[in-house]
């Protein structure tokens, strides 16, 4: 490792000022998206052992050239989150005013991930709507 590390040290140290400023703003960049890849894994990890499953509101359905982009509200022990996402194609539902489970960290409310369940039925949303989340998406009788 050692020797690694020196190779990249002479190699940096005989380039020009010019290219000293490229390789470190592509470092830097290499790095950022490195440190979005492991943070997004840490997530994934955490919301399936530790997420609980909740009921988001479709409140806006925009386009854009990728496809739609939805954005949800939900209210997390007495605090209101907002957040958005690019479903694959053909998610359901795509009506605005729709109610849809995500699977969110109970600490960490802001970190969620929408699930592609469909609607959530009227039944669980009035008579089984738990505050805290379930630990299993619950359904009708």
């Amino acid at each position: 490792m050692r020797a690694i590390i020196n190779t990249l040290l002479n190699w940096f140290r005989q380039l020009t000022l010019e290219k000293k400023v490229s390789a470190t703003g592509l470092g830097i960049v290499g790095l950022y998206l490195l440190y979005l890849l492991v943070i997004t894994q840490i997530q994934r990890v955490q919301l399936s052992k530790r997420g609980v499953y909740y009921i988001a509101e479709i409140v806006k359905i925009g386009s854009s050239k990728n496809g739609s982009h939805y954005y949800i509200e939900y209210e997390f022990q007495g605090k209101c989150y907002k957040g958005s996402f690019k479903p694959d194609f053909g998610y359901r539902p795509s009506r605005a005013g729709a109610f849809i489970f995500i699977r969110l960290l109970p600490d960490q409310p802001k970190v969620y991930r929408y699930l592609d369940k469909g609607e959530v039925p009227d039944c669980v949303r009035i008579n089984y709507f738990s505050p805290c989340g379930w630990t299993e998406i619950p359904s009708c009788p």
